[in-house]
This record gives C-alpha cells, structure tokens and sequence, in this order.
C-alpha cells in the first residue's frame, strides 16, 4: 500500500511521539531500588556526572541541560546497589542551596547549570538553571571567583520571557 506525503508525515510524527513517551517511562527516573551501577549504565547510558562519596556510596548524574529542564540523580550505596533515583531541579531542592555553600557541593546537588554568566567586576559567576514547571522562572547562584561559594541564591525572572515574539 502506498501512502499520500500526509500520511507518511503524520506516521512519523506518532513513531516520534511513542518513543518519546517511552523514553519518559523508562528513563532513570524509573530505575527500580536494587539496580546495579551496570544495569544503570546499561539501560540509561553512561552518566554525565560522576561522584563518589566517603561511605563508598556513588552517584550518577543524568543532565538533559541546556536544552532540557530536569536533572536526574541516581544514589548508589557501597555494594553498587541503587538505593535512590529523583528528579533534583525542584524549588524544593533549590531551597537548599545556601549562602556559604561550595561551588562543588551545588553541582553535586543541582547538576551543570542550564546558562552561567561571568560579572568580572563583582569577582562572581552566575549559574543558572531552568526547570520543569516554569517558564519564565529559574533558579540563579551567585558564586564567588575568590572563594567559590555561593553569595546568593534564588528564584528569578528568566531573561528568555523577555525576548518573545511581543516584546522589543
């Protein structure tokens, strides 16, 4: 059977949408307590960030950033068993970003910023990230060049909602 350029179109738009809505359901957000390191890797690919903890613990990073507006964080313990799979880029998790913090214990936290901006005469650099749920809000952390902590944090009007098709 021969179909019209419509059609064909239109099927491939619905095989675009069915492996999209699976990628939802199988992502690692779905990963089920018990994984192993290796079967992380295997089904979700290799992570974009890495940390190992004091106990023997690690951690698996999986960023959708810049484009994307969620941060996965896969805890493993000692054994190399997942105990722990979220979504990070939450105002709930950006409420625990604090002044004095380190730049290192952020990224641990948040995963790479969406945008960061350099302010040379401040001595600072701003990291940025957008998240699901809100479109012309995101998250900034204002981090000291000298000392690498954080000065500021908070939820702020994003840059992006001023530049739409009705504004100049």
């Amino acid at each position: 059977m021969k179909l019209s350029p419509p059609a064909k179109l239109a099927l491939a738009l619905i095989a675009v949408a069915a492996g999209l809505a699976g990628c939802a359901t199988t992502g690692p957000g779905a990963a089920a307590p018990g994984m192993t390191m290796d079967e992380a890797q295997h089904a979700y690919g290799p992570p974009t960030g890495t940390y190992h903890f004091r106990d023997g613990g690690t951690r698996f990073e999986y960023a959708t950033t810049p484009l994307g507006r969620v941060t996965y964080m896969l805890d493993f313990d000692a054994a190399g068993r997942l105990v722990r799979s979220r979504q990070v880029l939450t105002e709930a998790d950006f409420a625990e970003i604090k002044p004095g913090m380190s730049k290192e214990d952020v990224r641990l936290r948040l995963g790479p910023p969406t945008e960061y901006l350099r302010i040379p005469r401040q001595h600072l650099v701003v990291w940025n990230w957008r998240y699901a749920g809100a479109d012309c809000t995101w998250f900034q952390a204002s981090i000291g060049d000298d000392d690498g902590k954080v000065s500021q944090a908070s939820l702020s009007p994003d840059p992006i909602c001023d530049h739409g098709p009705d504004r100049e």
